[in-house]
């Protein structure tokens, strides 16, 4: 089964209401469409959403990296050999991990029907069900709270508060959310970036009292050290998001005991093969694991649930986009209803 055509295809996803955090605001998801075709017929799919405040693509950028660099690479290349195809994909161009996963989840895509395997379980296989948990969009705190109470009361029983306001704003937004949904909900806190170290500890230190299961992403993605003197000087558990894109950035942070938690996400790390190598060094080192999307696609989105699936160390899932998306989007072999995720294959 050898490559033998590309096709990228432009869509658009409307939301169903804004998703605001501390670095952006989205209305639609803009994504591209890769298909691959094998000389056998069988054709592979994956997609790539534009999302400049994390990654630096657009649309533009992710079409000319997969067309010029990407796709010449892997042409001709056959499915016998996954593994040579996914070493040329990340060795044809740098950076652009928007790109490079759209192309590599399209080969895992035909490497499965050519295994007759579902991906999850080419994968190695651990669970058949996920919860995931439900992200509330930065907003005014009467309208989080009132968002928070109507997701708990849809069944939702973890929920993610987007932060990155004002300290004190944020301070009192976490206490009104906790009051108002009780003491048995999971909270977790994501500030994209928008505390300095010193602001993210004073502000954990005086939500102490609130539960607060982990907190995301407090300083910016290249304070390492930052994250690190957060971890040292409070009792909230702290993940790594923006600040783990690859392989290099997993070793550092888990080597130097910077974060609690890493968040692997397919499109920020360059695809299944990366995030895969990722998940493995996270294991090595007992650090637990986070499945996180972009605001993304079904496509995407299906490979992140089904690589979720394979992963022991994987044990926390944030895979709500189903929930923002205008229309129903159809996921083959994926079921959601509310918080669950089922598999059924």
């Amino acid at each position: 089964m050898q490559i033998k055509k590309i096709v990228l295809q432009r869509q658009n996803i409307p939301l169903n209401k804004v998703f605001r955090t501390a670095l952006r605001e989205t209305k639609v998801v803009s994504e591209i469409l890769v298909t691959l075709e094998t000389d056998t017929g069988h054709k592979g799919h994956g997609s790539a959403c534009s999302c400049v405040a994390i990654t630096g693509e657009t649309l533009a950028s992710i079409e000319e990296a997969i067309l010029t660099k990407i796709y010449p690479a892997i042409v001709d290349m056959d499915l016998e050999y996954p593994n040579r195809i996914f070493h040329a994909i990340q060795t044809s161009i740098a950076h652009n991990p928007v790109a490079k996963a759209a192309v590599d989840i399209a080969v895992y895509d035909l490497w499965s029907q050519q295994v007759q395997r579902p991906l999850h379980k080419l994968l190695g296989g651990f669970h058949t069900t996920l919860q995931t948990d439900l992200t509330l969009s930065l907003d005014s705190i009467d309208k989080m709270v009132h968002e928070a109470y109507n997701a708990v009361q849809q069944g939702f029983t973890i929920l993610k508060l987007k932060v990155g306001d004002t300290p004190e704003l944020d301070i009192q937004r976490v206490q009104e959310i906790r009051k108002a949904i009780g003491d048995s909900i999971q909270l977790r806190l994501d500030a994209n970036q928008a505390w300095t170290p010193r602001e993210a500890v004073q502000i954990l230190r005086k939500l102490s009292l609130c539960n607060i299961e982990l907190v995301e992403q407090p300083v910016i993605a290249y304070d390492f050290s930052g994250l690190a003197y957060v971890k040292n000087n409070t009792d909230i558990p702290i993940m790594a998001d923006e600040s783990i894109f690859n392989v290099q950035d997993a070793l550092r942070l888990v080597a130097h005991q910077t974060v609690d938690y890493l968040n692997i996400k397919l499109l920020k790390c360059g695809g299944i093969s990366q995030a895969l190598k990722i998940a493995h060094i996270a294991e090595s080192y007992n650090i637990p694991c986070m499945m996180g999307c972009m605001m993304e696609g079904p496509t995407s989105l299906a490979a992140a649930i089904q690589f979720a699936a394979s992963q022991r160390i994987i044990t926390k899932y944030d895979l709500d986009c189903p929930l923002f998306w205008e229309n129903t989007q159809t996921m083959q072999n994926i079921v959601c209803h509310g918080p669950n995720i089922e598999i059924v294959q």
